[in-house]
């Protein structure tokens, strides 16, 4: 007999890095196995509060700072289309149980790509909102991480779903806490008249070449909307290798040191502790091993040494890099205006779904972690699957390259997503892209679709 809420009685399942009273919170560290959340974290709370019915919880990476969802504590999970190949991180769990149809709407967060590639890899939608759009309280993550960079959002497997949930997480006006900066609603992005739009695409970031099917899916996409009157025009993301910089530095600010101390006493999964070493590496030797990935051409591991701190920063270096960002940000958001355009699409990674056993399939988020680097909302929709001539087996010598031309092996039939973002508090526009794409793709013959969407 009480008012129903807009997501009564929906089944959800939520990342395991969010608090859930009287449930863990560990990141995969066995050392917080016994851990007991008080309450639940705000996001959490407004899902329910809005009707929804809390499954459980789903499987990260051990502190959250891999392309995975595996930890020493709770194990392995695979993605649904190749259980040989992760579901992506960090919020893999979360991608997998919805690709599977374990659970038909999810919560994940974002820090540098961690729904959109997880979705990318799974075939299902998602979307990291603007920077502080949406409050962080209660959700396990680093300090050095801004909360303009790492936000909670929605993952589901369509569009329509995305807005339904994005509208329960919103903080009412009568509800605001510290941290959510900006409470005015999101405007609702069927009203948006898309062939009003001016649409930016890439096909590529940086020297990270990416695969045949990410470019393929991209160029489609422009096609579509085309087709549909949407001015389209090629974008070049100005000064892309500063941004890797900015980003590595931020990210890494203190070398490690808070996820170190976090870590002390469990079990650690080889690649964090290959993490762990590579921050640690000292300054005197950082030149000559940069030098020497110069050398035989692995730009990527020369970009990493040149651009993480050997220790914790300064308060002024710090700074230094905030202000580093906020110019970064303005030449964007000018660059933009320049070109006249609302909406930037591109692929979402530079390879497919990766395989669990290497290291270097972290650096593909770089391709996502610009924009939390910039704040702007952004998201990912499923559009097609890798075909038997699309697997690109040979790439460069950089270590990151070779790499991936190992993962590309086998990927025939895998998902492949599209990543569309928009300007500042424009989720709106990027949310009407991605519904339009969505329906557009829907229509091929090489929609991933799920084993859900497959049943009559």
């Amino acid at each position: 007999g009480g008012p129903l809420g807009p997501l009564h009685g929906v089944p959800i399942t939520v990342k395991e890095m969010f608090d859930v009273g009287g449930a863990p919170t560990t990141a995969g560290l066995t050392t917080r196995a016994a851990h007991v959340a008080p309450g639940d974290a705000g996001a959490v709370a407004r899902l329910k509060g809005a009707g929804a019915i809390l499954l459980g919880k789903t499987n990260v990476p051990q502190v959250g700072l891999l392309p995975d969802a595996d930890n020493p504590l709770y194990g392995r999970t695979v993605n649904p289309w190749d259980p040989r190949r992760t579901p992506g991180g960090s919020s893999g769990g979360e991608a997998a149980i919805i690709a599977a149809g374990g659970s038909p709407l999810g919560l994940g967060s974002d820090g540098g790509g961690s729904i959109r590639q997880p979705c990318h890899s799974c075939g299902i939608c998602g979307l990291k909102p603007t920077g502080r759009r949406l409050s962080f309280r209660g959700h396990w993550y680093a300090p050095n991480w801004g909360s303009d960079w790492v936000q909670p959002g929605p993952m589901a497997r369509s569009v329509e779903d995305l807005w339904l949930a994005l509208q329960a997480l919103q903080s009412p006006k009568d509800d605001r806490t510290e941290l959510d900066i900006n409470a005015s609603p999101i405007r609702d992005y069927q009203t948006v008249e898309i062939d009003k739009l001016r649409v930016g695409y890439h096909t590529r970031l940086g020297w990270l070449e990416p695969s045949p099917a990410n470019v393929r899916v991209v160029k489609e996409a422009v096609d579509f909307l085309r087709s549909d009157g949407v001015h389209v025009e090629p974008f070049t993301v100005p000064d892309i290798e500063e941004a890797w910089a900015l980003y590595f530095a931020l990210f890494y600010a203190d070398a490690c040191g808070y996820l170190r101390a976090q870590a002390r006493g469990s079990k650690l999964d080889w690649r964090i502790k290959r993490v762990f070493q590579f921050s640690q590496i000292p300054s005197m030797l950082r030149p000559l091993a940069a030098g020497a990935a110069r050398l035989i051409g692995d730009r990527t591991a020369k970009a990493f040494l040149e651009a993480v701190p050997r220790s914790k920063v300064s308060a002024r270096r710090f700074a230094e890099l905030l202000a580093q960002q906020d110019r970064y940000r303005r030449r964007f958001g000018d660059a933009m205006a320049a070109a006249g355009v609302d909406v930037l699409i591109g692929p979402p990674s530079p390879v497919i779904a990766v395989t669990p056993e290497e290291f270097y399939a972290s650096y593909g988020l770089i391709y996502t972690g610009v924009f939390n680097l910039l704040g702007t909302p952004a998201g990912v929709i499923p559009a097609s699957r890798v075909r038997p001539s699309e697997e690109q087996t040979n790439r460069g010598r950089d270590g990151v390259e070779r790499a991936f031309a190992r993962m590309e092996a086998g990927s025939a039939g895998l998902p492949v997503g599209v990543h569309v973002a928009s300007r500042w508090w424009r989720e709106d526009q990027a949310l009407a892209v991605m519904k339009r794409l969505q329906d557009q793709f829907r229509a091929t013959a090489d929609y991933p679709r799920t084993p859900v969407e497959s049943v009559p």
